[in-house]
């Protein structure tokens, strides 16, 4: 079931009820660039193994055209996932992939994308490249231009961090990326923290510990429905943090050793978020940060 412009039109937001979801689309893709593409929208559970996605495109191949219909902007898909490695069972309910999710169009508009490259490629790319960019399990996406309140954010952060003085506990250099697990997504992460120090020329790391990212209105979407989904996929990771500037909240998800499964809670201007217990017992106070900027 599609959803073009002109049915987006008539559906209202949910967050600002004078705009349409048509509105919020063009917007999107306005404010981010034509690099927001097929696979980079927001997936909404509706009912067992069904979805719904909603999405913005940069340019329509029209040899694809015909099997997928888009609007000008960009078009809500409900589709169901079929998990091809756990069949349903025979009581009758059924299961769905988790890492596969935040992606429908990769093959409902396959045409529409350019072939995978080699890992090793995109390594040898982005260290002569002048512009950052990505690696999505073989398609590669230039990022947008860091916003001056990210900056200065992350510079806060990193700077209460350091005063608490806590043994093994290591802030990463900005251009060292997080790479997962197969299947191999690699991101540059709002700041990083590891108990191993970096090393010389040291490009990636495979074991963070926390993870802080900045949300503004460009990388929200990004952020909370993709990347999120791929960082806990990391088995070394503990704790990923996200920081609402303009809002002056906070919200994280924990890992459970024992368990391995996540909780979120969320934090106010005036609350301190804890950092793991193997950081000695660190912490972020929200409102130094704030006040600060």
């Amino acid at each position: 079931v599609f959803f073009d412009k002109d049915t987006l039109s008539t559906l209202p937001s949910v967050d600002d009820r004078s705009k349409t979801l048509a509105d919020i689309t063009a917007l999107c893709v306005g404010t981010v660039g034509e690099n927001v593409v097929l696979r980079r929208g927001i997936v909404f559970n509706t009912k067992p193994n069904q979805l719904l996605s909603s999405y913005c495109h940069g340019q329509v191949n029209t040899a694809s055209s015909n099997s997928c219909r888009m609007g000008k902007y960009g078009a809500l898909v409900k589709y169901s996932q079929i998990d091809s490695a756990n069949n349903a069972p025979d009581d009758g309910t059924s299961s769905s992939s988790v890492s596969t999710r935040s992606y429908p169009l990769r093959t409902i508009c396959q045409d529409n994308i350019e072939k995978p490259i080699e890992l090793s490629t995109y390594l040898d790319n982005e260290d002569e490249a002048t512009l950052l960019h990505e690696y999505l399990n073989g398609y590669i996406y230039a990022l947008p231009s860091r916003e001056s309140v990210h900056d200065l954010l992350l510079k806060n952060i990193g700077t209460q961090i350091e005063q608490q003085q806590l043994k093994d506990v290591h802030i990463l250099p900005m251009d060292i990326r997080i790479q997962t697990p197969d299947p191999v997504y690699i991101y540059y992460p709002g700041l990083c923290l590891s108990n191993q120090a970096p090393k010389t020329d040291q490009a990636i790391t495979r074991e963070p510990i926390v993870i802080i990212e900045i949300i503004t209105p460009t990388t929200e979407r990004l952020i909370l429905h993709e990347k999120s989904i791929n960082y806990q996929r990391i088995p070394s990771l503990e704790e990923i943090i996200y920081i609402w500037p303009n809002l002056k909240i906070a919200h994280v998800d924990f890992r459970d050793k024992q368990s391995s499964k996540w909780t979120r809670k969320y934090y106010s201007h005036q609350d301190k978020i804890p950092l793991p217990s193997s950081f000695n017992n660190g912490e972020l106070v929200l409102s130094d940060i704030f006040d600060s900027m």
